[in-house]
């Protein structure tokens, strides 16, 4: 119980404060501005830099490089952890990878969703079909199914990065993206960024959505926000950020005070107009359901039936996996999943504490509302996984870390190693999902 208060004390906390900056900075209340400075965010002062195609190439390439060691490092493993009298081949090594969910996403691949059934249930209408999706298409280059899962993440991770690099150019400057990319390149379960798994996925439209927002390029932020809802239900969170960019920095609210009225519907029809378009992806996803099943809404009973889920209060979920982490005897489990899952969120909500005065709303608020909406399910196993792309809480630790060398060297050695022991542990078959 007392978990849960002290849970709720801060996620609550910081939500209304992030409203109530984000009405200040739209200016809803503009008298909050110039009497109180507890709304108002301060200034970082980093220089903007628009990255030249160069720079993107440059990312990208580094990207699929730190993908190869990654995966040459997975191969030795595989040699220490799992000799035989054969040596191993390359095929062995690719198969390898083949875990847990990835089994349901080479089957919507190979046989699409109406082609496996599971004690007379479509069990695979629970995972989102952009990744597969995309692994049709490489399927069509490669012939292997495993071989094509792993080059399909590798090449959006490598994209992903060069967009969410430029994004973080635009508002900090050089030094504090490449810090960005790096964290989120070495964050403990940052190898299911090359796994056969859609994060990476999802990594890469979001990335590409925060870039086009920050560019005012709304089509294109719409269509990647959408794809986004496409890979995975918090995407369409996506359209948090694009609203609060679209208010802070045209201030259609002045507008009205002020009569403009044909300037505010120019802007409204020009621009705000596309931000609704990112819940199409969820409408497909849905639509995938009626057509399997004849119910847009089925996915929920599945997860209900096979893999025990049902959403709840995120204050209540928090609270489970602190007992199963420190007061429960759950044995080796909790060094696979609950204490992993219970850091990762305390050291989160660290970070919005941290970055509440510091980074913008779109930010912060994105980043809150992920957070809580990954620690809805009733019996959670996923988190880690899942916060490898809350982009903008390796964004705000950059951004703690840039100047502090080390800081910045502890951390690298930190993640670096964790990274490494559960990158083992995946591949050795253990409780890490």
């Amino acid at each position: 119980m007392l978990v849960n208060i002290l849970t709720s004390i801060f996620v609550w906390g910081i939500g209304c404060i992030c409203l109530l900056q984000l009405c200040t900075s739209a200016g809803l209340f503009p008298s909050l501005k110039k009497k109180s400075n507890v709304f108002n965010l301060k200034s970082i002062h980093y220089p903007s830099y628009q990255p030249t195609t160069r720079d993107f190439l440059k990312i990208f390439f580094y990207a699929i490089s730190f993908r190869m060691v990654i995966h040459l490092f997975s191969a030795l493993i595989m040699g220490v952890f799992f000799s035989s009298d054969q040596p191993l081949t390359l095929e062995q090594i690719i198969n390898k990878w083949v875990l847990w969910d990835a089994n349901n996403y080479i089957r919507i691949t190979t046989v699409g969703y109406g082609g496996y059934w599971e004690n007379g249930m479509a069990t695979t209408l629970v995972f989102f079909p952009l990744y597969s999706w995309l692994m049709k298409i490489v399927n069509s280059i490669i012939p292997s199914i495993n071989l094509t899962g792993l080059v399909t993440s590798a090449l959006c991770y490598a994209v992903g990065c060069a967009y969410f690099y430029g994004a973080v150019c635009l508002d900090y400057g050089k030094s504090i993206a490449k810090k960005t990319i790096i964290l989120i390149s070495i964050f403990p379960f940052g190898f299911f960024l090359g796994a056969i798994m859609p994060e990476s996925t999802f990594f890469m439209v979001a990335a590409a959505s925060f870039y086009y927002i920050k560019k005012h390029n709304w089509p294109l932020a719409a269509l990647f926000g959408a794809l986004a809802a496409l890979s995975r239900m918090q995407g369409i969170l996506l359209a948090i950020p694009a609203a609060i960019e679209w208010l802070t920095y045209y201030k259609p609210i002045l507008m009205l005070k002020k009569k403009r009225f044909s300037l505010f519907w120019k802007i409204f029809l020009t621009k705000a107009m596309w931000i609704p378009f990112m819940i199409t992806g969820t409408l497909i996803y849905l639509y995938q359901n009626y057509l399997i099943t004849g119910n847009p809404f089925q996915f929920l009973e599945y997860q209900e039936k096979v893999w025990y889920q049902t959403p709840q209060y995120f204050g209540k979920t928090v609270s489970q996996i602190w007992s199963r982490a420190f007061i429960e005897n759950s044995g080796d489990i909790k060094f696979q999943i609950w204490i992993p899952e219970i850091m990762i969120f305390i050291f989160t909500i660290a970070m919005l504490v941290y970055g509440i005065k510091k980074h913008s709303v779109k930010y912060t608020s994105f980043l809150l509302l992920y957070t809580v909406m990954n620690y809805t399910p009733s019996w959670l196993l996923s988190a880690g996984r899942y916060m490898s792309v809350a982009l903008p809480l390796f964004l705000i630790l950059a951004e703690f870390l840039d100047k502090k060398e080390k800081l910045w060297t502890g951390f690298l050695v930190g993640f670096s190693m964790l990274f490494a022991i559960y990158l083992c542990g995946y591949l050795s078959y253990l409780q890490i999902f």
